[in-house]
This record gives structure tokens, C-alpha cells and sequence, in this order.
């Protein structure tokens, strides 16, 4: 392993965090660098999934709408390749003001994702597992959601890809 293919992956104020995976990268990974803008292409450093999925999500919108450049970069990935694409997101990204997560998977189940809010209500913590002891403080978020948590306002969750609408 290369520390270059080591989370977080950072741009700016974005950071990106990226549990799962995105099958059959290996046959895509020159589609996706090719996807990936000159502009944001020498932040490439690594060789993964999560570091080419979090270049073409900034490329696609991610600075100034979140949930729309998610979706859009699965469709991209998905534009890859004529297989079915199996894909497993549980995804934590920030700007530095707000923290957002994605669960979402192609298949029955997506990496885990739980959030909580801290004792002193100023601020969330999303992990893949509960990292303490509170069991009862964490939230499991459910398949097929964006996240919006922001300091001491209520988390925001919605279906990142709406019932009447696939990403495919």
C-alpha cells in the first residue's frame, strides 16, 4: 500500500473520505483519469477508486452543489462500462462548514454509516462504526441517503437517488 492511496484525499477545503468500492475499477481506471480535468488532474497522486471518484465530483459540481455532483459522478462511472456496475459508497466529504455522507450501494447493502451529534451539541461525527462506547447516541443512516449535518442545526437526510429516478 501507498501512502499517496491513504484517506483522506484533499483539495483546497474539500476533504474526502470513501469506504467500499467501485467494482471492476481496474477496467475503468483510464476512463476515470481521463474524466478527471487537466485543471484537478495533478492532485492525482494515488491509483484508487476514491481519489479518482472524489477528482470527477469536484469537477462535477461538488463546491457548490453536493448531492447533485454525487449523483452525476455515479452516472459517470456507470458511463464506463457496459457491465452492470457494482458500486459501494459510504462516503464522508467536508468543506470545512458543513460535513456530508452518502450510503449508497448497487446491490442489497452499502457499507455501514452512523453519525452522532457531540455531547456538547456543537458539531456531528459520521463513521463507518461506532467509534465509542455511546451506542445509543449513534444513528444508522439508511441505504440511498445524502447527508447534510451542519454544526447545531438538525441533520438533513434525504434519498440521494429519488424513487422515480436511477442513476443508471
Amino acid at each position: 500500500m501507498s501512502r499517496t492511496n491513504c484517506h483522506p484525499f484533499v483539495v483546497g477545503r474539500w476533504s474526502f473520505i470513501h469506504n467500499g468500492l467501485i467494482g471492476g475499477f481496474e477496467r475503468q481506471r483510464k476512463l476515470a483519469d481521463m474524466a478527471i480535468p487537466g485543471p484537478l488532474y495533478h492532485h492525482r497522486k494515488g491509483t484508487t477508486d476514491s481519489e479518482a471518484f472524489f477528482l470527477i465530483a469536484l469537477s462535477l459540481g461538488l463546491e457548490t452543489d453536493p448531492h447533485g455532483a454525487m449523483l452525476k459522478t455515479i452516472q459517470c462511472f456507470q458511463d464506463f462500462t457496459t457491465d452492470q456496475l457494482h458500486m459501494r459508497l459510504s462516503i464522508a466529504m467536508s468543506d470545512g462548514y458543513r460535513l456530508y455522507a452518502v450510503r449508497y450501494s448497487t446491490e442489497l447493502s452499502a457499507p455501514s454509516l452512523f453519525y452522532k451529534m457531540h455531547q456538547s451539541k456543537d458539531g456531528y461525527s459520521v463513521a463507518s462504526e461506532p467509534y465509542d462506547t455511546d451506542f445509543e447516541a449513534w444513528n444508522v443512516v439508511s441505504n440511498n441517503s445524502f447527508c447534510t449535518f451542519h454544526a447545531k442545526d438538525a441533520p438533513i437526510i434525504v434519498p440521494l437517488i429519488a424513487q422515480n429516478h436511477t442513476a443508471a
